[in-house]
């Protein structure tokens, strides 16, 4: 009976102090009470996070490998998230900040940095939960190889419209 009572509680304990939970916990508690690391973890814990982007790009790399370049941009759906994220987003970011008279660099690097393409560590989220990584994978991929095209665009019509 008490090892029943033991493995809920562990069941249940997962369920509450998942891994996300606790790390974002204890990232507040350090933050807000002013606690350092000392400086041997803390350089351990720099390297750690020197190596989140690299490994990102391995697993979007090894991901796309698995479908033919040419299907890359066959998928509309991944292509309409695209336009969305590189065109449609940071032109009506443009039109708000140009109505509200917000100009200069502040505006320009604000619509650069709406207007970039999805991140690399969005393959590794979909790994992480398990969803269709090779999905993520390609609108990763699809928005990188676009934003060649519609970033100095976008820029262009920033610096025009801002500065």
């Amino acid at each position: 009976y008490t090892a029943v009572i033991f493995f809920t509680l562990v069941k249940i304990s997962g369920q509450i102090f998942k891994s996300e939970r606790v790390e974002k916990i204890t990232a507040l508690l350090l933050f807000f009470c002013g606690i350092t690391i000392p400086e041997i973890p803390a350089k351990a814990l720099g390297h750690l996070s020197d190596l989140v982007l690299p490994l990102s790009m391995i697993i979007l790399g090894q991901k796309l490998t698995r479908k033919p370049f040419a299907t890359l941009f066959g998928d509309w759906g991944n292509l309409l998230a695209a336009a969305e994220k590189l065109v449609i987003v940071p032109l009506l970011l443009l039109f708000i900040m140009k109505g509200l008279h917000i100009g200069g660099v502040v505006g320009v690097s604000t619509v650069i940095s709406v207007a970039s393409p999805a991140a690399a560590n969005v393959g590794m989220v979909a790994v992480t939960y398990g969803q269709d990584s090779e999905l993520a994978a390609s609108a990763v991929s699809m928005s990188t190889v676009l934003s060649l095209i519609t970033m100095p665009l976008i820029i262009a019509l920033a610096s025009i419209m801002l500065l």
